[in-house]
C-alpha cells in the first residue's frame, strides 16, 4: 500500500488493519527510502551535508566547554591573587597605623583583619581601650602632665614627700 492510499483509507475512516494484513494503529506503514517515516532512522553517508554541519557543531561545543572549564580555572586563580594582595595591603596598612600611634607591640598583636577596612576598625577599637584616638600614641601610665604644679600641690608635695610635680 502507498503512502496516498494508507491516507485515503484512514481520512475515509477505513479499518485499522493494513494492506498487508498487520495492525495499522493510525501510523502509516514504514517504508524505507521514503524520507525516513519509518521506525529505523535513516542513514546518512558521511559526506551529508547535514552530517557534516552535526560534526562541526560537536567540535564546536566541546571547544566552548574547554575554554569554559579554563575560564573558570583562571578565575579563581585571579581571584587568589587579589585576595592575596589585599591581604598584603591591609598588613602594610595594619603596619603603618600601628606606628603612627605608637600602640605597643601586645595590643598590636590584637589586630588581626585581612582587610584594610577592618584593620581601620581593629585600629580605631584598640585606641578607644587605650586612650584619646585623636592623640598619636597611647598614654603611657605612671607620666605626668607638663603644666608646673600649683602652690597647693607643691606645699602637699613637700609635706609628704611626694615626687609628681
Amino acid at each position: 500500500m502507498s503512502k496516498q492510499q494508507w491516507r485515503l483509507r484512514f481520512i475515509e475512516g477505513g479499518d485499522d488493519v493494513g494492506a498487508d494484513g498487520g495492525g495499522g494503529g493510525g501510523n502509516p506503514p514504514a517504508s524505507s527510502g521514503d524520507g525516513g517515516e519509518g521506525t529505523e532512522p535513516v542513514q546518512l553517508p558521511d559526506d551529508h551535508p547535514l552530517v557534516k554541519t552535526l560534526a562541526a557543531q560537536k567540535s564546536e561545543i566541546a571547544d566552548l566547554k574547554a575554554k569554559v572549564t579554563e575560564s573558570v580555572g583562571r578565575e579563581t586563580e585571579l581571584q587568589g591573587q587579589v585576595d592575596g594582595i589585599e591581604q598584603s595591603v591591609a598588613g602594610k596598612v595594619r603596619d603603618a597605623l600601628v606606628g603612627a600611634y605608637g600602640i605597643a607591640d601586645d595590643a598590636a598583636a590584637l589586630i588581626t583583619a585581612t582587610t584594610t577596612e577592618d584593620v581601620v576598625k581593629q585600629i580605631n577599637t584598640v585606641l578607644a581601650l587605650g586612650g584619646d584616638p585623636g592623640k598619636p600614641g597611647a598614654p603611657k601610665l605612671g607620666t605626668t602632665h607638663s603644666s608646673p604644679p600649683s602652690d597647693t600641690a607643691a606645699f602637699a608635695s613637700a609635706l609628704f614627700g611626694g615626687t609628681d610635680s
